[in-house]
């Protein structure tokens, strides 16, 4: 099959705009459920994002995964929720 050199021009030009609305989509997508996470947290944790950024805050954590641990073993959160909070910290 031959594609004329205009013909390839448009095609990449229209698999570029998809590939913008998907990955949009996605993006979308994951800020709605960081969202529901967020507006979860409170009854799923005991407390509000911000309070929980405050306690993050009292320490003095070297890498990311320290205080995920630290909020899973000394403050019972899921890891889901613990990589969250650090995440947003």
């Amino acid at each position: 099959m031959f594609f004329s050199p205009l013909s390839l021009i448009l095609i990449n030009y229209y698999l570029s705009l998809i590939e913008a609305y998907v990955l949009n989509q996605k993006v979308d997508n994951m800020d709605k459920a960081l969202q529901t996470m967020i507006n979860n947290m409170p009854e799923k944790t005991g407390k509000k994002l911000e309070k929980w950024i405050q306690i993050l805050d009292k320490e003095d954590f070297e890498k990311h995964s320290i205080a995920v641990k630290f909020l899973k073993t000394e403050h019972g959160v899921t890891h889901g929720f613990a990589n969250t909070i650090v995440t947003l910290s």
